[in-house]
């Protein structure tokens, strides 16, 4: 499944087709400059069709769609993310 994670340590993770790459937060903004969690959460994650959730370090939402537009642009451009500072890997 594809999925994108925004990890409190600053880290995006994004998943597609078995791979993973880990984009630290400052460079994912700067493809991204409006990007942002929604005021108060700490995180969040996406799974295609599946879920959206958002999260504190004491709770979490589950929002009543299952599809994200903007999480499916992040996934969609995921061969688009190039940089020395992401680090790939494999399921």
């Amino acid at each position: 499944m594809n999925s994108f994670r925004h990890h409190p340590d600053g880290v995006i993770y994004i998943k597609k087709d078995g791979v993973i790459k880990q984009i630290p937060l400052a460079y994912f903004q700067t493809v991204y400059i409006n990007y942002t969690l929604p005021e108060f959460f700490a995180g969040r994650e996406y799974i295609q069709g599946i879920s959206d959730r958002l999260f504190t370090s004491q709770n979490e939402i589950y929002l009543e769609h299952t599809t994200w537009e903007q999480g499916d642009v992040y996934i969609n451009n995921f061969d688009d993310y190039i940089s020395e500072n992401i680090t790939v890997s494999h399921e």
